[in-house]
């Protein structure tokens, strides 16, 4: 499974919005800058991962999965995230979410 550097860009912007250093936290995760500029590349679960464990432990905020959709744009999401919204409750949506999300 991999997930598009489009959610990680999100969690950067989370960690800077919190002032944090996000490239200190790429370094970190050993990911190269320069790969976060092409919306069609992707992250494995083995670069996700150390990069998001990162950012919970930089932040401090257990939920930061929450505060990146707060403050993200609903494009971060890509369509997936239009076809969430769409729906009418929240368990609705997450079913959306599963179906969809290996896209």
């Amino acid at each position: 499974m991999s997930l598009s550097v489009v959610i990680a860009r999100g969690i950067l912007s989370e960690v800077q919005r919190q002032g944090h250093d996000p490239y200190a936290l790429l370094a970190q995760a050993q990911i190269e800058r320069k790969r976060l500029l092409d919306f069609n590349e992707t992250l494995s679960m083995a670069e996700f991962e150390p990069l998001l464990t990162g950012a919970i432990a930089v932040t401090e905020d257990l939920g930061l999965g929450l505060s990146v959709g707060v403050h993200a744009p609903i494009t971060m999401w890509q369509i997936v995230g239009h076809a969430m919204l769409a729906q009418r409750t929240l368990r609705h949506a997450f079913k959306v979410l599963q179906r969809y999300s290996a896209l």
